[in-house]
């Protein structure tokens, strides 16, 4: 997953909505590997293109929370639940 994910950023095909869900991918992917920082790193560079995804910030929020942020990580996931309500489903 990361690998891809990386392969689809580095192309230079992708821009807006597409390359910031390429960017999240790869996020995911990172914080499923427990490697919170560069999942954050992914999630600020998926928000900077698309600020009002509620995934983006609740799995940023996940990532704050497990790097031991856990101010910052219920910040993130209110903020995405005022926006969907649903995320966390």
């Amino acid at each position: 997953m990361i690998r891809g994910c990386t392969a689809e950023i580095q192309s230079g095909k992708h821009k807006g909505a597409v390359l910031a869900a390429a960017i999240y991918n790869r996020g995911v992917g990172y914080l499923k590997k427990g490697d919170y920082e560069r999942a954050i790193q992914d999630f600020d560079q998926a928000l900077r293109l698309t600020p009002k995804d509620a995934d983006v910030l609740y799995n940023r929020g996940v990532a704050k929370a497990k790097k031991g942020d856990k101010i910052g990580g219920e910040a993130d996931r209110a903020a995405a639940k005022r926006i969907n309500p649903n995320v966390d489903r």
